[in-house]
């Protein structure tokens, strides 16, 4: 068994949001065995703590983005914060956001996985707890379609298809993820959309930065 670990020392990043265009500042901090990811809006009076898991996450409003929302307080597009901190093997973390949403960055999570890896790791005094697949699963929504299996180690095999001039089909696969190869070869991947879908998104108050 290995232990749990958190970052060392305080880091901060800001930026723009994607879809609220608005300013955003972000401070990562240590945090306790246990906590897990623990996003904090301090923008609020209440300064209300949503925990970044399953039963926190908002489908329906996932919309380009990961959504978890608690006790009326909501943030969007936490999807690069949290591959970073899986990738560097960050178990307990303290995200502390004065707005709605992370900054966009350069539309990667190379930016969000540099600050957190200068953060450096510790390790705490508990032990890691493992979710255990035991069968496959697979989960279908619109035109998306994912297939789960059971492993000993994080394999990925990714596709995309559009039907467009530029952009058509793409594959990639790693069969072996890791902290060097997610800094090199998957952080620096860039969030995308078509020019003719920027209308609809901020028609809907989308994609507003």
């Amino acid at each position: 068994m290995s232990k749990q670990t958190s970052i060392l020392k305080e880091v901060s990043v800001k930026g723009i949001g994607l879809h609220s265009g608005k300013k955003s500042k972000i401070d990562f901090k240590p945090a306790e065995a246990n906590t897990g990811i623990q996003f904090i809006r301090v923008d609020l009076p209440a300064k209300i703590k949503i925990e970044a898991n399953w039963q926190n996450a908002q489908s329906s409003k996932a919309v380009r983005g990961t959504v978890i929302a608690k006790n009326g307080a909501e943030i969007y597009t936490i999807e690069h914060i949290l591959s970073s901190a899986n990738a560097l093997g960050i178990d307990n973390l303290i995200v502390e956001i004065n707005n709605s949403e992370p900054p966009i960055l350069d539309g990667s999570a190379k930016l969000f996985a540099q600050t957190l890896a200068s953060g450096g790791l510790q390790e705490l005094d508990a032990e890691r707890q493992y979710f255990i697949l035991k069968e496959p699963f697979v989960f279908e929504t619109d035109t998306s379609k994912y297939e789960v299996f059971p492993s000993d180690r994080l394999s990925i095999d990714c596709s995309i298809s559009f039907d467009h001039p530029v952009l058509k089909y793409q594959q990639i696969a790693f069969d072996l993820i890791n902290r060097d190869i997610y800094l090199k070869e998957i952080a620096p991947a860039k969030t995308f959309c078509f020019d003719f879908e920027i209308e609809y998104l901020q028609k809907n108050n989308l994609a507003l930065g």
